[in-house]
């Protein structure tokens, strides 16, 4: 009967507003501040036709492409695209500091849009994009324990000598 009871009360729902992770948006329009941005962002259901920024605008950039997500995790996701034009990619990952994309090896910028995400230039043709975390403070805290063991191995090493030499 439990199970009979529990197929009777389940519901599946469809989200309408769904929107994937990785898309080139027909048009991104430039807002005059975070306010205006956030209001818009709102009183809009279909980010793949417009996604705001404060920082870039592309007009009527309706591309033909693919995209295909490769590699996905915590700290970096690996993305292969190809296009007909220059185009805005939209992540919907975290605009976040220490976030930094790669295209085809090269160092590129990130630009925030729809308030809380990413979007980087892509130039037509293919291209292999990488965003990779890599925060100062991780970088900063690697170096301070590579001379924190280094002190502790010279140290070390001139204890031992005191040593053998009494």
């Amino acid at each position: 009967h439990f199970l009979f009871l529990t197929y009777l009360w389940t519901k599946l729902f469809l989200n309408k507003f769904y929107t994937p992770i990785l898309y080139f948006p027909d048009k991104i329009e430039k807002t005059n501040n975070e306010n205006d941005k956030l209001q818009k962002i709102v009183e809009n259901k279909d980010f793949t036709k417009i996604s705001y920024s404060t920082e870039i605008e592309s007009k009527n950039n309706t591309v033909n492409s693919s995209i295909n997500l490769i590699k996905y995790d915590d700290n970096s996701i690996n993305i292969e695209t190809e296009t007909n034009k220059d185009s805005y990619l939209f992540l919907s990952n975290i605009y976040y500091p220490g976030w930094v994309a790669y295209i085809d090896d090269k160092k590129t910028q990130t630009y925030k849009t729809n308030y809380a995400f990413q979007s980087v230039l892509v130039k037509s043709g293919k291209h292999n994009i990488v965003f990779k975390y890599l925060p100062q403070s991780f970088l900063n805290g690697m170096y301070l324990s590579a001379i924190g063991v280094l002190f502790t191995l010279i140290a070390s090493y001139f204890i031992w000598r005191k040593k053998l030499a009494l």
